[in-house]
């Protein structure tokens, strides 16, 4: 009986958080990120079977981005049309999800009072809330890693082939989430669950490369091609100042989003 209202008065509390982000919703003009409108035109672009911009002549394959949030945009783009709204709508949901994800992550160490405390801390986080209802894959990437770190924390087996398309679709949301693949594949092989790690960084490595095969059999542009090309071009004396320079850029954008 006791867990039953336990469980009740963190669901109130999970709905309770999810509506003062609401609240944040920053009600910028759509667009205002740069990248929301092309990820809402490749979204739509999907919906007729296409993968494009539909702004330039013969509307050619655009695959410069990864497929993932265009696709997990889809209930939006079928539903809100031309209405800013539903998206940030959507993106407000994937917030929403991520809190209650890191509920029961947090649960686990600390038990539901010290799981409750963990998800208000984040859910009400300034960082976090600069980013409610807007239309850029950090948040389903956040969702989905969380999803893939439950996995991976599950006390008995878990479905190796299931968490390798997960980490797979982390990539296809948000390539930044690659070198997730690797960690997970390291703990499960640390705990010994070795047949799991190897199903999980076989299933991964499998979506990358139908992706990145996929770009390549259209002449797609490759950012890690583009990348060693150029780093290659300015010699092996090239690497560590454009490690420097990496490092220097998140460290202001990191400024930038706290201020």
């Amino acid at each position: 009986m006791f867990e039953t209202l336990t469980r009740r008065a963190a669901l109130l509390v999970g709905l309770l958080l999810a509506f003062l982000q609401t609240c944040t919703f920053p009600w910028h003009w759509f667009g205002a990120e740069g990248d929301e409108a092309l990820y809402v035109l490749l979204s739509r672009s999907l919906l007729q079977g296409r993968y494009g911009l539909e702004v330039l002549p013969g509307d050619p394959g655009f695959y410069e981005v990864t497929p993932g949030w265009p696709l997990l945009l889809l209930p939006a783009a079928a539903f809100s049309g031309d209405s800013s709204f539903g998206y940030q709508a959507w993106a407000a949901l994937w917030l929403a999800l991520c809190d209650f994800l890191v509920f029961f992550w947090a649960r686990r160490r600390l038990g539901t009072r010290g799981g409750l405390a963990v998800t208000a801390l984040f859910a009400l986080n300034p960082l976090v809330l600069s980013r409610a209802g807007v239309v850029m894959p950090e948040l389903p990437g956040l969702a989905l890693t969380l999803a893939a770190l439950l996995l991976v924390d599950r006390p008995g087996p878990a479905s190796g082939p299931g968490l390798g398309a997960l980490l797979g679709l982390c990539y296809l949301v948000r390539p930044a989430l690659l070198p997730l693949v690797p960690a997970c594949g390291a703990a499960l092989w640390s705990r010994g669950r070795r047949r799991e790690a190897a199903w999980a960084l076989g299933s991964a490595a499998a979506v990358w490369a139908a992706w990145r095969l996929f770009v390549s059999s259209r002449g797609g542009f490759s950012d890690a091609g583009e990348a060693f090309a150029a780093l290659s071009g300015a010699g092996w004396r090239g690497w560590p100042k454009a490690a420097l320079f990496n490092a220097a850029e998140a460290v202001t954008l990191w400024g930038r989003t706290l201020t």
